[in-house]
């Protein structure tokens, strides 16, 4: 087994919009760093096996850009993978992953589209397309 967790607590996050102006703390706001992000996996190996779990989660954060402001919600999604290594010499591994496995939807977020994408979601943070399925195939010599 094989276990991670790595993530991210930020405090403030201030910025100024020339020298003379005051800082401005836009932590937790659209566009900006998040507050706080987790990452945890979890890795089972038998043989030649390896099953892998990893969820990430992103900190729920505020919508400045419309009136009245908009509390987006946290978005966690959860990941699954399988490969098999066969050989020992010239190795083949086989591979399946299927990312956010749940199908979770991202968060609505009031923004207009654009040419970076979103329309109704944050695209700096979450992924619309929803679950995918991708198979692999490596060979090592």
């Amino acid at each position: 087994f094989g276990l991670n967790l790595s993530g991210t607590y930020l405090t403030q996050f201030k910025t100024n919009q020339t020298p003379a102006a005051p800082a401005v703390n836009q932590l937790n706001q659209i566009f900006q760093p998040l507050k706080f992000k987790l990452r945890g996996s979890v890795n089972w190996e038998k043989g030649p096996f390896t099953l892998g779990l990893r969820a990430t989660h992103l900190n729920g954060y505020t919508n400045i850009a419309v009136t009245p402001n908009q509390q987006v919600a946290s978005y966690t999604p959860v990941d699954l993978s399988l490969t098999w290594k066969t050989g020992e010499e010239h190795q083949l591994t086989f591979g399946v992953e299927v990312r956010n496995l749940f199908d979770i939807k991202p968060p609505y977020v009031n923004i207009a589209p654009s040419v970076n994408g979103s329309g109704g979601y944050d695209a700096t943070t979450s992924d619309p397309i929803g679950r995918t399925i991708s198979a692999s195939a490596r060979v090592k010599w």
